[in-house]
């Protein structure tokens, strides 16, 4: 089985949680996968994993979420994975939907707040946190699963891992379709204050109407 886990240029403690819980499962083949401006080093990548895939262009500078997770769910079907595990929250986009909007991508189950994982059969067997206590799920693979933090690191013994790399372009993404943060953070802003202003002209219109008993 080959799975990739989706870690940022320094990995979270939920991408070293996520690398945890896919090291765990017998017959792994387990991929860092990663997108941004620059490739991950080799150097950090605990033993256990086999390979890295990057994905490097200076367009990913800054990406939206949504956008990264586009990135990284085309990656994900050139590179044939069979899950993908990540964390419940990154340190670059820190909004906790990328895992999500991959599985949206993709059109496979997502399970999140996952601290543990068992194969049985064809299926996961995922025990999540939930609201008020611990539940265990079963999904069938492939799917996306969003783990918790790991206070604990990984090993990083001398290893050789192979290492991929990927443009923008070999994958067919236009860079231009690329959402900015930046820029939707504005947008944001510019949509937030035009509602306020539309909902302060309908309230001082509805103010202004006269009553029934004015119109009689």
């Amino acid at each position: 089985m080959k799975i990739a886990v989706c870690v940022e240029a320094r990995p979270s403690p939920a991408a070293w949680g996520a690398t945890a819980l896919a090291l765990t499962l017998p017959s792994a083949n387990v991929c860092w996968l990663h997108a941004g401006p620059e490739p991950l080093s080799s150097q950090s990548v605990p033993s256990g994993v086999s390979a890295i895939a990057n994905v490097v262009d200076a367009a990913l500078e800054n990406v939206h979420s949504q956008s990264l997770a586009s990135v990284l769910a085309t990656a994900i079907k050139r590179l044939g994975c069979d899950a993908v595990f990540c964390g419940v929250l990154s340190h670059e986009c820190g909004t906790g939907s990328t895992g999500g909007a991959i599985a949206a991508q993709l059109k496979i189950p997502f399970v999140a707040q996952a601290h543990a994982v068992a194969m049985h059969g064809d299926q996961f067997h995922v025990s999540i946190h939930g609201a008020t206590m611990l539940a265990t799920v079963a999904t069938p693979w492939p799917c996306v699963i969003a783990c918790v933090p790991s206070a604990a690191g990984l090993p990083t013994l001398m290893h050789s891992p192979v290492v991929q790399t990927f443009t923008l372009d070999e994958l067919g993404i236009v860079k231009q379709s690329l959402r900015r943060g930046l820029d939707l953070k504005r947008e944001h802003i510019h949509s937030t204050r035009s509602k306020s202003v539309k909902s302060g002209a309908a309230f001082l219109g509805s103010v202004c109407k006269p009553t029934a008993a004015a119109k009689r």
